[in-house]
């Protein structure tokens, strides 16, 4: 159960409204700045590339134009947590809706796509990116009427009328 409760809380991480920091490792959105970022000191692997590969390693730095790029991008194309959760809602209300449909497959993929990272290694925000089109599939499918021959089939399935006695007379 411990295991369980785990995985519940840290998939619920997803549906925070501001980015959590887990694993403490990872920068969540809004990452993007300016400036420069040194190597740490007490890195022997980073004297070993100095030494071997390139004598002039630093560290990082932001390069304009680029990051400026990336730094205007990042806001206007975060999905906050809640509204990935009414995404999911839904295509889950579409699966119950329509069981028969093809809005439970897609729904499907998305939980599992949040779900299964989370229970095998751990939550990290980049494993949510793959949820949001499949997400965004299952509900637009929830909603979408269904295809025109479908609507022709259920008319021919429709009893027809007997021919009148005035016809067949």
């Amino acid at each position: 159960m411990d295991y369980l409760r785990d995985v519940v809380k840290d998939t619920a991480l997803a549906f925070a409204w501001t980015p959590v920091a887990h694993p403490a490792r990872a920068v969540p959105a809004f990452g993007f700045a300016l400036g420069t970022w040194p190597l740490p000191a007490d890195q022997p692997l980073a004297d070993q590339v100095r030494r071997e590969y390139d004598p002039d390693l630093t560290g990082m730095r932001s390069v304009r134009p680029y990051a400026d790029l990336l730094i205007a991008y990042q806001y206007p194309a975060h999905l906050r947590g809640p509204l990935l959760a009414a995404i999911l809602l839904l295509g889950l209300a579409g699966a119950l809706r329509r069981p028969r449909r093809t809005a439970a497959l897609p729904w499907a993929v998305a939980v599992t796509l949040l779900v299964a990272p989370v229970a095998v290694l751990d939550f990290d925000h980049r494993y949510v990116l793959p949820v949001v089109p499949v997400a965004c599939l299952a509900a637009g499918l929830a909603f979408a009427r269904p295809p025109r021959r479908a609507v022709v089939r259920k008319a021919r399935e429709l009893p027809r009328e007997a021919p009148s006695a005035e016809r067949a007379g």
